[in-house]
Order: structure tokens, then sequence, then C-alpha cells
């Protein structure tokens, strides 16, 4: 029985679990794994071998940016009035390579005075660079359209392969942790953790009963040990299920998704059907039905099914368990609400519509 009913669940769980594990994996990859580059701390960028540069999560002092080869621009809808949204410079590394650095707007202003400072140290008009700024980030290759800016300005087509060689298709994204920028790359890693979280929690439940635990509890509370267990097998095997559920006079079973409820038979007090209207744009587009059962402890289980298995099912509770009430009407509302606990079938002045729509 629990091995047939463990089985239900895990099927029950097995496409959510997929599709929150592949979730959680994809915001890892959609972020570069950069939470991972924080392992060890950012690594100073001109101490690194050229050949580890790609992908490396850097701290850099920005101190000499010869030129910049590209810059993004944005401008608001009707107004003639360009932004610079971000910059693209060249700037030095390895023992005599270059690549790019991608600034954002908030660092444009130091940008552009180390520009402006070390073009000046070109042309002669001053001896030494004493200013720069520092900035983290992760070293990424160059999308086609900068790559092809960079080559432009620097005339890579009119170089020799040796000194096309320093210059190298990689650029650093400041203030990136991995493929996306810091912030986000943090709000990433905390929805593919909790994704990968609650998909390992469910698949861990389905695999050890977890979900089956109100037959655990029933038979390590009853009091009669393997007796307990037994009898419940014996019923589990001796009942067919209508609509899901198997009954007799002293237990309910049934599957809620992934959960098996268990249920004292007398416990539960009341069924009837649930009908839900379906609209798009105010047109009716279909219904769907379900069945309700209620119990004297205020418990409620919305089980979905097709209209001929509601009624099915009404009907074999209707012949197994004479207590429970059947139907739905206000005044069966009122009287659930105010006594659950003396709540059963009796002859009503209002005779209960077998059903209540939403």
């Amino acid at each position: 029985m629990l091995k047939e009913l463990k089985a239900k669940s895990l099927k029950s769980v097995m496409i959510p679990v997929i599709i929150l594990l592949a979730v959680g994996i994809g915001m890892f990859v959609y972020n570069g794994f950069g939470v991972f580059k924080l392992i060890g701390g950012p690594k100073y960028l001109y101490d690194l071998p050229v050949d580890e540069l790609n992908g490396s999560y850097v701290e850099a002092e920005i101190f000499y940016l010869p030129d910049w080869y590209a810059v993004t621009e944005s401008r608001r809808e009707g107004s003639p009035v360009k932004t610079v949204v971000s910059r693209e410079y060249i700037i030095p590394v390895g023992d005599m390579e270059f690549m790019g650095v991608l600034m954002n707007k908030e660092n444009l202003t130091y940008a552009d005075q180390i520009m402006e400072e070390s073009q000046a140290y070109l042309d002669g008009e001053i001896s030494e660079l004493n200013n720069y700024f520092t900035v983290k980030g992760t070293i990424l290759p160059m999308p086609e359209d900068s790559l092809g800016f960079y080559h432009d300005t620097i005339g890579y087509e009119e170089l020799d392969a040796e000194t096309q060689a320093w210059f190298l298709p990689y650029y650093l994204k400041v203030d990136y942790l991995g493929r996306t920028q810091t912030a986000l790359t943090w709000v990433t890693t905390g929805i593919g953790v909790v994704c990968l979280a609650i998909g390992l929690l469910m698949l861990i439940r389905a695999l050890t009963g977890a979900y089956q635990k109100e037959i655990k509890k029933y038979c390590e509370t009853s009091g009669e040990g393997e007796f307990a267990t037994e009898r419940l097998e014996a019923f589990y095997q001796s009942t067919q299920p209508v609509g899901g559920i198997r009954m007799n006079d002293r237990w309910v079973l049934f599957q809620q998704g992934a959960w098996t409820r268990l249920l004292d038979a007398q416990d539960l007090c009341w069924a009837y059907q649930r009908t839900t209207r379906h609209r798009t744009n105010g047109i009716p587009t279909g219904k769907t039905y379900g069945l309700i059962l209620k119990t004297r402890k205020k418990r409620s289980f919305d089980l979905g099914m097709a209209e001929a298995t509601v009624q099915q099912t009404l009907h074999e509770i209707g012949m197994r368990l004479p207590h429970v009430v059947l139907g739905y009407a206000k005044e069966l509302e009122r009287e659930y609400k105010n006594n659950p606990e003396a709540f059963v079938r009796q002859p009503v002045t209002t005779p209960p519509d077998p059903s209540v729509e939403q």
C-alpha cells in the first residue's frame, strides 16, 4: 500500500519538480554562476595571465585609458537630446596586451578624466599618470558589435598577426558578477536557490513517503501497533476507489495532489459538488467541477474531477456513509459553521442543491 501510494505521490510531483529544478539551474546558467565567483574574492586584474582572463571576477585600478571605441546612447521619445548610457574603453592587461572595459554612466566622469590624462601623457604634455579609480567586474567575451568597433578603432586589419595578438577579444564589464549586473545576479541566484530547494524538498518528500504522514501518524498513535497497519492494508486492498476515493464505515482515503489523505469516516460530515464557471473577457469559456469534502474538524478538501465522476462519488458516499450530508444549501452552510460537531444528515426545509457554483 505505502509503496503504491508513494509512487502516486512521486508521479504527482514529478512535473513541478522538473520545472522547478530546470528554472533553478536556468537562473544560475543565466547569470553565469556569478555568485560562485565571490569565493576567494575578486582576483587582481594585473596579476592574471592573459589565458585566465576570460570569465574571471576581478578588481582593477583604472589608471590608463588611451581611447574609447564604442558608446551606447539613449533618447527619450520626442526628445532630440541623447544621453550616454555606457562607453567602452581600451585598457592594458598582461605584459603588453590590451582589452576593453565597459563603464556605465556612474563611472563615466572618472573614466573620461583618466582618458584625457592618458592622452596628455601620450602627447608628452605630462610626464606621469597620477590618478586612478578602482572597479570590480567580470571579464567576458566582447559581443560581435563591440568587437567590430574595437577592431575599427585600433586598425586591426592593418596590423600584422603578432601585433593583432596583443588585442584580446574580451572586455571587463564593471559591476557585473558573472553575466549579469551584481544586483540582478543576487536576485536570480536567490530565485535559483529557492526553486532548487523547493524542487528537491518535494522530490525527497515523495521518495521518503512524507506525503503519507497521515497514514504513518495514525499507525503510530492508534495504540494498535502493527495491527493498525495490517487493517489499513486490508482496507486498501479490499476497496475499489470511486472518483479516486476509497471508503468504508471506518476510513476514507484519497490523494489530494501529492498528499495522501486518511480521514476517520465518522469525521467526514458533508460532501457536495463544486462548479466553477470560467470566462475570458466576460465571455463564458467553460466549466470545471470538483468534489468538496468537509469534516467535523473544519478541514476542507477540493478534489477536481469530471461532473459525472462527482455525481457517481456522491452516490457512493451516500450509500456507504449514511451520516454524511450531501448537496449544498445556504442553510447547511450556516449549520456547519455554527456546529460542525453535530452536523449529520437530517431533513431540511430547503432541499440541498447537489452543487454550488463559484
